[in-house]
């Protein structure tokens, strides 16, 4: 009998609580100097610690319902009060009518620019930069008097969250810590031996139409705008950089070597350029007719209010922070001292083709107040829970409180496996 109770050779027995021979539990005798890798018998290790289990009951659980929804309530409330108070006007420019130049025979009816940029390849080649459409639009503002209004560019049907899309682009490329992209730039790698600085499908695609404005009412003017500030200031400072250059003119950087790098295929000018002033005769919708071939062209000139240089250039910026969602809106201008009202035409240097695509392009302006701009979703989903967090409550008072459900709180009686 000793020998069937005696513990195993090489362990010893710990009695229980009280010396109880049925606790008694078998503790491995361990050579001299080596630690025991059995948990310390206390609460935290072994995992007996007091724990809070609440029982919800009628009483617990519908403050909570009606505290939540009329807490949502109010907050939607609050949201659509606030965007009450956010003015915005959205003009689509996709089929606007190019303007005609004198020197050129009179077209037999109004042409828009889209067609033209469709019919015409001269219009879409980066070699031929005398061919330039333009728009003028005739629009009526007000409420952005004394506001600080900003200007979005709108794209239609256009899926930046395409995966091979989003994958193709260099981030160290961008924030100058290696001059040639690497395998994810894909398709737009390099070129020959020379790598297209910046690589990739999204920074070719880069936006880049310009539009200026004026007021055509009295005191007929042109509206100042900037380009300074619409990009997030996070980005500005650590993904976008670039390489060390001398004197004021980030082309001389050598990772804008014309032996090391190129610009992108649908580039007028390379990475460098952007944001440079103008230098030169600018290139309009009358240069093609009039035989001006000398004439330079630069959709990120500062004389377009584009800002920043380089790779740190605002449009690009904004550009290459990918949209979710196919019809998306992003930051273009600012006018810091608002828009006063009156009459203004819009003129657009339209170079961003959208019909083979089948998309629409807008000009969004837009105030904003403390919560941001316009967004009645969010408002819409704060009433729509908290209208249901608040009926959801009163039909449960009303079941307990009459009883509907034919038993009482914890009635095991009603259970399946005890009737």
């Amino acid at each position: 009998l000793a020998a069937l109770t005696a513990p195993p050779r090489g362990e010893r027995v710990v009695m229980g609580e009280g010396g109880a021979a049925g606790a008694a539990l078998t503790e491995p005798i361990l050579p001299p100097g080596q630690k025991s890798k059995r948990p310390a018998k206390s609460q935290f290790r072994q995992q007996q610690l007091p724990a809070w289990r609440p029982i919800l009951t009628p009483v617990s659980v519908l403050p909570i319902f009606v505290s939540v929804g009329i807490a949502f309530i109010i907050a939607g409330s609050v949201l659509i009060v606030q965007n009450e108070d956010i003015k915005e006007e959205e003009f689509d420019y996709t089929d606007c009518v190019r303007r005609v130049s004198s020197s050129e025979p009179p077209p037999s009816g109004p042409q828009t620019c889209s067609d033209l940029l469709k019919s015409n390849s001269s219009y879409t080649d980066v070699n031929t930069l005398n061919f330039r459409c333009e728009c003028a639009i005739d629009v009526q503002l007000s409420g952005f008097t004394g506001k600080t209004t900003y200007i979005y560019y709108g794209l239609e049907n256009f899926y930046q969250n395409h995966r091979r899309y989003v994958k193709s682009r260099s981030d160290r490329q961008l924030r100058a810590a290696q001059l040639a992209g690497g395998s994810t730039c894909e398709p737009l790698l390099n070129k020959g031996n020379l790598s297209y600085s910046p690589c990739g499908l999204i920074a070719n695609s880069l936006f880049n139409d310009t539009i200026t404005m004026a007021r055509t009412n009295s005191p007929s003017q042109p509206l100042t705008l900037s380009g300074e500030g619409i990009a997030w200031k996070t980005d500005l400072d650590t993904r976008f950089k670039n390489p060390d250059f001398s004197g004021n003119d980030p082309c001389t950087a050598d990772f804008f070597s014309p032996t090391k790098s190129t610009k992108p295929p649908n580039w007028p000018v390379s990475a460098c350029e952007l944001g440079q002033t103008l230098s030169g005769t600018l290139c309009n919708f009358n240069s093609a007719f009039n035989g001006q071939s000398n004439c330079v062209y630069n959709p990120w000139y500062s004389d377009f209010a584009s800002s920043g240089r380089g790779y740190e250039n605002e449009d690009l910026v904004v550009w290459m922070r990918v949209a979710a969602l196919p019809d998306f809106r992003k930051p273009w201008r600012v006018a810091r001292d608002g828009i006063p009202d009156g009459s203004y035409t819009i003129n657009v240097g339209y170079n961003f083709p959208v019909e083979p695509f089948g998309g629409k392009k807008k000009i969004i302006f837009a105030t904003t107040n403390s919560v941001g701009g316009n967004n009645p979703f969010v408002a819409g989903c704060y009433l729509t829970i908290g209208i249901l967090s608040l009926v959801g409550g009163i039909g449960f008072f009303l079941f307990t409180r009459f009883n509907l459900a034919d038993r009482k709180l914890g009635d095991v009686s009603k259970l399946s496996w005890e009737r």
